[in-house]
């Protein structure tokens, strides 16, 4: 086995502000809202650790604490799988995720997990991380992740309480040699419904062996061959072997029936991704709209259920009314 002592370089992805969203582009990220009182850094890179190691290799390099509070802390350190955000970007997942690692953080190994960082200190944090004999080409991405210990539950209090956890991020890309095979794949197309409404979803994947920086492309929704609505979509770095369920916002209420949907997808550095075929809305989905939205939906390509009723209704109360008053006229 070989070690080689790396300080990464660069400045592709840059540090990532782990929470909700995709990666900031600062070596020293802060998770937005409260400041956490630290920050991260990747030492001897001016943003993130960009490693390149074989199979059987281990590589080794530092991670920078820095305090930016008046008091000391308690900060925790961990890996983290990198995977793809919403709408691209990288992200670190959720407190507790870490622990249930398949993927390349487990190659990670740091020499401190807890880091007690005096006000206005620097600490440094080696870690190391060795490459399987069985790692594959290509790049390879993870993340050392900062965080404070979560508050604890208090005796007698509430059993069910929201925490929310402040975290950042950074980057590790660990490139083993060979072949490189960028590719992004579309797996399943269909109408989505949430609490806001209806969207197309695109579930995609990047099937490759390499970061897509960007993908760009367009898509139109018709039915019965009328436009419904054109839009241009645009995903921002998807890392390898990892997939996302990209959203397109649906224009008004969805019709039952079938739609056609035509477009294309173009991925740097890979080949264009056609996204025609078609799409159902049945009445399943439809009762699924009413539920999710409040919103009455729309039967085969008729006006609402609930209207048609109301309009029957009135029809049948208006005929009641003329008949009372034609007997009324007779008996005058």
């Amino acid at each position: 086995m070989r070690t080689r002592v790396l300080t990464g370089g660069g400045a592709l992805l840059g540090a990532a502000a782990v929470a909700l969203g995709p990666p900031a582009s600062d070596a020293t990220a802060q998770a937005p809202g409260k400041p956490l009182g630290f920050a991260l850094k990747a030492v001897g890179s001016p943003s993130f650790f960009k490693l390149e190691g074989k199979p059987g290799e281990t590589l080794r390099a530092r991670v920078r604490l820095q305090s930016t509070s008046r008091r000391d802390r308690t900060v925790l350190l961990t890996g983290a799988d990198a995977r793809t955000a919403a709408a691209g970007g990288l992200d670190f997942g959720q407190y507790g995720e870490t622990r249930r690692s398949r993927g390349t953080s487990r190659w990670l190994e740091l020499s401190r997990s807890r880091v007690r960082l005096p006000a206005g200190g620097v600490v440094d944090v080696p870690f190391s991380v060795r490459v399987p004999t069985s790692a594959r080409s290509g790049e390879h991405f993870a993340g050392v992740v900062a965080f404070q210990r979560p508050p604890q539950a208090k005796d007698g209090g509430p059993k069910f309480q929201l925490r929310f956890v402040s975290r950042v991020a950074v980057t590790v890309q660990v490139t083993v040699p060979g072949p490189r095979r960028p590719a992004l794949e579309l797996k399943d197309k269909r109408v989505a419904i949430a609490p806001t409404g209806a969207s197309l979803a695109l579930d995609l994947r990047n099937s490759g062996n390499t970061l897509i920086p960007k993908t760009t492309g367009r898509v139109t929704v018709r039915q019965k061959g009328r436009d419904l609505f054109n839009r241009s979509v645009q995903i921002d770095a998807f890392v390898p072997d990892t997939g996302v369920t990209y959203t397109v916002p649906w224009k008004g209420v969805p019709v039952e029936g079938e739609y056609e949907v035509e477009g294309f997808l173009e991925p740097q550095g890979a080949a264009p991704v056609s996204l025609d075929g078609t799409v159902k809305f049945g009445r399943e989905r439809i009762r699924e709209f009413e539920q999710e939205t409040g919103r009455p939906a729309i039967e085969g390509g008729g006006p609402p259920i609930a209207l048609i009723a109301g309009l029957a209704a009135a029809v049948v109360a208006l005929a009641l009314l003329a008949i009372a008053y034609v007997r009324l006229r007779r008996r005058l």
